[in-house]
């Protein structure tokens, strides 16, 4: 008796309904960002252009003992930095024959893969606006990614 053998061509792939993707920490700087005053990275919304005023630490010696402090004083170092943010956007696309092939939704797989580009690139971005130099005029090695991490 001859047993039957399904061609592989004919057989019917189960996948798991939920998929996986790679991790991504979320941002260890989250807990120090948000809307407040009082927290180190505050998020502007709603801005077209962001004014931050600064000010320079003292660099005085200051006085000692009994010396006169009245006319020893130092004049306090300010300056503002501008930021217009913008918008950084990405997107997946399907065509609809593709769409119809596999057995997991492309679509809903999408979504987490948007949101964790979205907080790599603002990491990325508040990285390098931490390391932003003030050369006494402008900020260098700052190009528009201080703007853009209150943004995305």
């Amino acid at each position: 008796m001859a047993n039957t053998t399904v061609s592989s061509d004919l057989r019917v792939t189960k996948y798991l309904a939920e998929f996986f993707q790679e991790y991504v920490r979320n941002s260890r700087f989250s807990r120090y960002t948000g809307m407040g005053s009082n927290n180190v990275i505050t998020i502007k919304e709603g801005r077209k252009q962001i004014e931050i005023p600064l000010v320079t630490r003292l660099k005085g010696n200051g006085v000692t003992g009994s010396a006169t402090l009245r006319g020893n004083g130092e004049a306090v170092g300010n300056y503002g930095l501008t930021l217009s943010p913008t918008y950084y956007r990405h997107a997946v696309e399907f065509d609809k024959e593709e769409m119809e092939k596999p057995a997991i939704d492309l679509m809903q797989a999408a979504k987490p893969l948007l949101m964790d580009w979205a907080k790599e690139l603002q990491r990325d971005h508040i990285i390098e606006g931490m390391g932003a130099i003030y050369d006494g005029t402008t900020y260098a090695n700052l190009g528009d990614s201080a703007a853009a991490a209150n943004d995305t």
